[in-house]
C-alpha cells in the first residue's frame, strides 16, 4: 500500500523492486492533472486495474505488470518501492509505504531471525547468513568456539634490533567475549579482551610470548600456544684488505641487500654475494648502508700511502686524521709557538681513524706530529 502526496500525479511511474533486484511496474504516468495516491493498494487479485481508476486510487487495484510470478518465493530481504517523477513542474513527498505478505502453512522456528530456520541452521542460535562451516564439522563459524580454527593469532616482528614496536593481533570466529593473557620476556605480561572485531596488542619487544585465550560463556574452553617475534640482525660488515694486491673483501650479513660505497661511486650487492673491489687511489672512504636505516651504518677509512691525511682542513670542531694502513703511530699536537696541546698513541687496528678535538682552540695555525716506529711525519691545519 502506498500514500503519495503530489501535485499532477500524472507525473509519477511506481515499481515494486524484489530482494532479488527485479522491478515490476505498479503504475506509470496515470491520472494526469489530478493529485495523489490516497491508500492504493496494489493486488494482483483485485478485480480492477490501476489503468482504469481515477485520482486518488483509493482502494485495491491490479498493477499495470503482473507480479503473481513472486507467488511461493522468500520474502526474505529487502524490498523497494521506487518513484520516478519525470517532470519537474510538480512535487511531493510519500508519506506511506507499506508491504503485507500472505504465507502459507505453519512458520517453523527461526531463533536467530536470519533467512534460515532452525532445524537447517549451523548455528540456530547466533545470525550466520552465509553458513560458513571452516573445518566442515556441521557447526557454523560465529558459534564454533572450540574449532581449531576458530582463534588466530597475527604478528609483527620489531623493525629494529632494539626497537620494542613489534606487536600481536587476536581474531576470532565465532561471536563471543575472549579474555587473553600474554606473558613475554623481561617480565611482561599483559590482559585484555577481544572479540570477532579483533584486537591488536603493540609496543612488544623481541622474545618468546606464552599466550592463553578463554571465554566466560564457556569455562572449558581455553586455547593456549607460544610464538616468537623477532628482530632484524645488525648490520655486519667484515672487511679484509690485501696489502700486496690493493684488493678488499667484504663480507655482508644482516640484511637482505646492501649499498656499498667506495669512494664516490654506489653498488648495490644482496646477501650472500661475493663483494671484492680494487682500491684505486691512496685514500679511501668505504660506507656500508641498507634499505632499513635502524640497522646501522658501517664506514672506514682505508690509506694505502705511507703518509697520513688530514681533513677538514681548515677545520671547526674536529680533525679527522687517517693514518695508513696497518700502522701504531704515537700523534700530537702543537700550537704554532711549538706547544704541545694534546696527544694520544694509536695501535694499529682495523679502523685507522683518529679524531682530534680542535672545537676549544683559538684561531690558527697547528702542527700534528706522527711518530711511527721507523719515520715521522708532520701535518699543519688551519683552525677556523
Amino acid at each position: 500500500m502506498v500514500d503519495i502526496q503530489h501535485t499532477y500525479i500524472g507525473d509519477l511511474t511506481l515499481y515494486l523492486e524484489s530482494p532479488d533486484g527485479i522491478q515490476y511496474l505498479l503504475s506509470s504516468e496515470i491520472g494526469e492533472s489530478d493529485n495523489d495516491y490516497t491508500q492504493t493498494l496494489f493486488d494482483q487479485e483485485a478485480t480492477s486495474a490501476i489503468f482504469e481508476a481515477e485520482a486518488p486510487f483509493t482502494g485495491s487495484f491490479q498493477p499495470l505488470q503482473d507480479v503473481s510470478e513472486l507467488y511461493g518465493t522468500s520474502s526474505f530481504g529487502t524490498w523497494k518501492l521506487i518513484v520516478n517523477d519525470l517532470y519537474v513542474e510538480d512535487s511531493g513527498q510519500l508519506l506511506e509505504f507499506t508491504l503485507d505478505l500472505c504465507v502459507q502453512g505453519i512458520p517453523l522456528a527461526n531463533s536467530d531471525d536470519d533467512s534460515i530456520v532452525d532445524e537447517n541452521d549451523n548455528c540456530p542460535l547466533l545470525a550466520n547468513e552465509n553458513q560458513e562451516d571452516i573445518d566442515g564439522n556441521g557447526i557454523g563459524d560465529v558459534c564454533d568456539i572450540f574449532s581449531t580454527r576458530n582463534i588466530s593469532l597475527t604478528k609483527k616482528n620489531t623493525s629494529c634490533p632494539e626497537k620494542d614496536n613489534g606487536s600481536l593481533t587476536f581474531d576470532a570466529r565465532a561471536e563471543y567475549d575472549y579474555n587473553v593473557t600474554v606473558i613475554g620476556p623481561s617480565g611482561f605480561q599483559k590482559e585484555l579482551i577481544f572479540t570477532t572485531q579483533g584486537k591488536t596488542l603493540e609496543g612488544l619487544a623481541a622474545g618468546n610470548y606464552d599466550i592463553c585465550v578463554r571465554a566466560n560463556s564457556f569455562p572449558d574452553f581455553e586455547s593456549c600456544f607460544e610464538t616468537q617475534i623477532t628482530a632484524p640482525l645488525a648490520l655486519n660488515v667484515q672487511a679484509i684488505l690485501n696489502s700486496s694486491t690493493s684488493i678488499l673483501d667484504l663480507d655482508l650479513s644482516g640484511a637482505e641487500s646492501f649499498n656499498v660505497k667506495i669512494n664516490n661511486e654506489t653498488k648495490t650487492f644482496v646477501q650472500g654475494e661475493k663483494v671484492q673491489v680494487v682500491l684505486s687511489q691512496k685514500t679511501n672512504f668505504i660506507q656500508v648502508t641498507t634499505d632499513n636505516p635502524c640497522l646501522g651504518v658501517f664506514e672506514e677509512w682505508i690509506n694505502l700511502g705511507e703518509n697520513a691525511k688530514v681533513f677538514p682542513n681548515p677545520v671547526s670542531n674536529e680533525a679527522t686524521l687517517i693514518l695508513p694502513k696497518a700502522r701504531s703511530a704515537s700523534i700530537a699536537l702543537f700550537s704554532g709557538a711549538g706547544d704541545a696541546i694534546w696527544e694520544s698513541r694509536h695501535q694499529a687496528t682495523n679502523n685507522e681513524v683518529v679524531l682530534i678535538p680542535m672545537n676549544q682552540l683559538q684561531p690558527g695555525w697547528y702542527l700534528i706530529r706522527i711518530d711511527y716506529a721507523s719515520y715521522s711525519e708532520t701535518l699543519k691545519v688551519l683552525k677556523q
